[in-house]
């Protein structure tokens, strides 16, 4: 009897044993320069050449770089991101949440607005709460789209649980210049505020 329990344990485990090394595996070999450049490669192949990585580095998941990020639609690009870092807290996972400790770029431009969706898009439902400690653009360009815009620096943080269920504070500076604006949105129990 000692036996079959054995056997029975033994065949219940092998699976997850077998699980734990395919993972291990994977996660290894993304932490690879060949790994990374197929997840970049694999991410244009799944978005339809809609999202496009360039040097992809850092340590996947928790931190990972992007050197260049584009966005595209059928009439080409039209957003570049430049220097991208995202740092997570990949075991607040465990408890339903992703901790973002931080997500910047050096760079963002905006070349135009993308065409709209005609389909009205279903409302966002998240299966765990996101929470952004700093959020930074050190250089935000959107000039193209709103002229004679000047740049700028944008640094926040926030968090979100749904649509229904938003907080985030953002201060907007103009270097060179004495413009700095502060935005605090809001969105919680059915009741929105915005201040600017």
């Amino acid at each position: 009897m000692r036996r079959v329990l054995h056997l029975m344990l033994s065949a219940l485990l092998l699976p997850v044993l077998l699980l734990a090394i395919v993972l291990a595996a994977l996660l290894l070999a993304a932490n690879t320069g060949p790994g990374q450049r197929l997840i970049a490669w694999g991410v244009g192949e799944m978005s339809g050449g809609q999202v496009v990585l360039s040097g992809l580095s850092g340590a996947l998941p928790g931190a990972p770089r992007i050197a260049r990020l584009e966005l595209r639609d059928g009439d080409g690009t039209w957003l570049v991101v430049e220097d991208a870092v995202l740092d997570i807290a990949p075991l607040q996972l465990l408890r339903r949440k992703v901790a973002i400790e931080a997500l910047t770029a050096r760079s963002v431009v905006l070349l135009r607005l993308p065409p709209r969706d005609q389909q009205a898009a279903a409302p966002i439902q998240l299966p765990v709460r996101v929470l952004l400690q700093r959020f930074f653009i050190e250089d935000l360009a959107i000039d193209q789209v709103v002229p004679g815009a000047p740049r700028l620096t944008i640094d926040g943080s926030g968090s979100v649980a749904s649509a229904a269920d938003v907080h985030a504070t953002l201060l907007m500076i103009a270097p060179g210049r004495t413009d700095r604006y502060r935005l605090e949105v809001a969105i919680s129990d059915g009741h929105d505020r915005l201040t600017l």
